[in-house]
């Protein structure tokens, strides 16, 4: 009998290849693994798998041979019971009682020994179906192992390798990003020193070219001034000239004495006059100088706290270096403004005093008529010689201080070149720097990646140890499996040909114990008929003979023995009524089957033995 919850055949060893094709998405990164192989890797990958694929439909296709195998064992068994089936029972009645009994417990034997076939036939059977059962279960059981055990090594190893690829990547992205970020900082730091420096050398630069500009315009006012003062000299001395021209014919005799006497005093005031003339001009000499210095220091000095606020603070903002500028201009103009504002003061002053002289002198001229034409051209020569001098001198004045200027200018712009080139310097070398640091932490990140890589590496390599582990454990459970189901089909293939044969020579034992059965209940039977033939015979003719014995005895004595007569009669007629009694119990055992319980009496013990000698065997 076919198991009716047995599992389909066809669900065996199912579930090795539900991923299907392996499906790989990378994204493309500055740093990382090389396509390439990750390609041929995931291809590597793949070609495993479909392999175990091919393995598994193998293996499959086997377990389906092996079932079909079973099957046919099965409508073996099948056949082999239906064939076994008991037919239609023969009928032993027209043999006579006796030998349908005798045959009937042949028969009853020969079903017993096939019900005793048949048992152990059907126990056989059954335990062929509970090893199979056993097998099929072992060998599910081992599937469902081995996919469970394949399945968690898989998922294990796929998510351990996703986590460290994933941990990888990210990391060597991170510091990809880290290194890019710093040295994105690192150029963006040293653009900005650049840039500041440039900005610092130009806005100084700038402000040496207006400082330079404004003291040339300064001394060119001074020569302007001085100019001016020449001519308003000259002017002044010209229309004294004139106006003592004028007046020398009519003063001269008047002014020759006091032209005498105030000759020494107007030589004085003259003296007086250039020497505070001189002393002006030295003052503002000095004064300039001094400013030129004190803005030359001032400028230096800035440009040393600059320099100095550039090396111990790189971040400084444009802003402060163009507040401090403008503070610098705006100081440099005030100074400016307050020597322009001396200057006019001092202007101001000699041309005061210039016009108390010019006044002085012609009071001196009306007053003193009669020297003043004596006088006039000694003093227009000697203001000529004076005037010529101041002009020398305020020249020579404004040339060293235009010299001074350019120098103290040409200083400065060599100086904040040289700032510019050192801040250049410094900021090109913290770039230098900056890059190097990067380049290193770039090459430290390239060999974390290097050793990261070897590391996964590594990890594939375990990985793919394990999955030949696997395919191992796979290959041995599989073969494991089918050395049980090839033995549970050998033994299963013994044991039915064993209950076959069994069974064979049980039907062969019992067809020859019925053959033999039926030869000697025929023997037996032939036997009894004659056997009963002479018992009636004989029973019958000792019967007459007794008959005619008790006549002859009851005519002799009918009147004596009247009294013993009636016993003798019922005797006669006992005796005459057993011989037919037997021959029609006789042809009953013939006509009519017995159970085979009760056995014939008196001249039956023959039968009766033979009888009991087959039920026996």
């Amino acid at each position: 009998m076919a198991r009716e919850d047995r599992l389909d055949d066809s669900e065996l060893l199912t579930g090795f290849n539900e991923g299907g094709p392996v499906e790989y998405e990378f994204e493309t990164a500055l740093r990382g693994y090389d396509k390439g192989q990750v390609k041929r890797f995931l291809q590597q990958m793949q070609l495993q798998m479909d392999t175990l694929a091919g393995e598994r439909a193998e293996a499959v296709a086997q377990i389906d041979r092996l079932v079909i195998q079973i099957q046919q064992l099965q409508a073996q068994i099948q056949e082999l019971r239906r064939r076994s089936a008991a037919g239609d029972k023969a009928s032993y009645r027209h043999l006579g009682v006796r030998i349908e009994h005798m045959l009937t417990l042949a028969e009853e034997q020969a079903e017993e020994i096939k019900a005793n076939a048949h048992a152990q036939t059907q126990h056989l059977h059954h335990h062929a179906e509970n090893r199979l059962r056993e097998a099929e279960a072992q060998i599910e059981q081992a599937r469902k192992d081995f996919e469970t055990t394949l399945k968690a090594r898989r998922a294990a190893a796929e998510k351990a390798e996703a986590d460290r690829r994933a941990i990888i990547d990210a990391e060597i992205n991170k510091r990809a990003r880290e290194a890019q970020a710093m040295v994105d900082q690192a150029k963006e730091r040293a653009a900005a020193l650049i840039a500041e420096a440039e900005q610092d050398a130009e806005n100084k630069r700038a402000a040496a070219d207006e400082q330079t500009r404004q003291l040339v315009a300064h001394v060119e006012r001074l020569r302007a001034e001085a100019q001016q003062l020449k001519d308003d000299a000259a002017l002044a001395s010209e229309q004294a000239i004139t106006e003592a021209r004028e007046k020398a014919d009519r003063i001269s005799a008047e002014a020759e004495a006091e032209a005498e006497r105030k000759r020494a005093e107007h030589e004085a005031e003259l003296r007086d006059l250039r020497t505070e003339a001189v002393e002006n001009l030295e003052k503002f000499k000095q004064e300039t100088e001094t400013f030129a210095q004190t803005v030359r220091t001032d400028a230096e000095n800035e440009a040393t706290r600059v320099r100095a606020e550039a090396a111990d603070n790189a971040t400084l903002t444009r802003t402060e270096a163009a507040d401090e500028a403008k503070r610098l201009r705006l100081d440099a103009q005030r100074r400016l403004e307050e020597a322009e504002a001396e200057a006019q003061r001092l202007t101001a002053e000699t041309e005061e005093k210039v016009a108390k002289l010019a006044a002085d002198a012609e009071e001196a001229a009306r007053l003193e008529r009669e020297a003043a034409e004596a006088s006039a051209l000694r003093l227009a020569e000697e203001t000529e010689r004076e005037t010529q001098r101041l002009r020398e001198e305020a020249a020579d004045a404004s040339r060293k201080e235009r010299e001074a200027a350019e120098v103290a200018a040409r200083k400065l712009n060599e100086e904040t070149a040289a700032e510019t080139k050192r801040l250049r310097e410094e900021a090109a070398a913290e770039a230098e720097r900056v890059t190097a640091e990067a380049a290193a932490e770039a090459a430290r990140l390239r060999e974390n990646a290097d050793t990261a890589k070897v590391e996964a590496e590594a990890q594939v390599e375990r990985a793919r140890a394990e999955l030949a582990e696997i395919e191992a454990e796979r290959e041995r459970l599989l073969a494991e499996a089918k050395a049980a189901a090839a033995q549970l089909l050998d033994q299963a293939s013994l044991e039915a040909e064993q209950v076959k044969s069994e069974r064979d020579q049980y039907v062969s034992e019992a067809e020859k114990k019925a053959e033999n059965a039926k030869r000697r209940a025929e023997e037996l039977s032939k036997t009894a008929k004659q056997t009963a033939r002479r018992d009636s015979e004989a029973i019958l003719a000792t019967a007459r003979a007794q008959a005619k014995k008790l006549i002859e005895e009851a005519r002799a004595g009918r009147t004596d023995e009247q009294a013993a007569e009636q016993p003798a009669g019922a005797a006669a007629d006992a005796a005459a009524e057993q011989p037919a009694k037997e021959s029609a119990a006789q042809d009953a055992a013939v006509n009519k089957p017995t159970n085979g319980r009760k056995r014939p009496q008196g001249g039956g013990k023959q039968t009766s033995e033979a009888a009991e000698k087959v039920s026996f065997s």
